[in-house]
């Protein structure tokens, strides 16, 4: 705790900003309790306009291909990784999660 990580993931984020429109996003996975601090710390670290910011988690989630895509950094919750990723890791039909964004 206090140690910077979040501050230091954020600036290796902002270091390595993708520039492949099909592959420009940014998975950050962790407890549900600290997606809203993610998204406070990205927009106060950030200058306004460097990222936008989509919340995969929730029953109001749209959790679409098309969705994801207009963010630069989705965050979503272990659980929703637990939930959407298969079983059977020969199944790559499955959870949007799995597919490259």
């Amino acid at each position: 705790m206090g140690l910077g990580k979040t501050v230091q993931t954020i600036g290796l984020i902002c270091h390595n900003k993708p520039t492949d429109e099909d592959r420009k996003q940014t998975l950050i996975v962790g407890p549900v309790a600290v997606l809203d601090q993610w998204m406070e710390e990205i927009a106060n670290k950030t200058k306004p306009g460097t990222f936008s910011i989509g919340l995969y988690h929730g029953t109001k989630c749209k959790r679409t291909k098309k969705w994801l895509s207009n963010f630069d950094i989705v965050l979503t919750s272990y659980s929703i990784l637990g939930q959407e990723y298969p079983k059977d890791a020969a199944d790559m039909s499955g959870p949007l999660l799995q597919v490259s964004i």
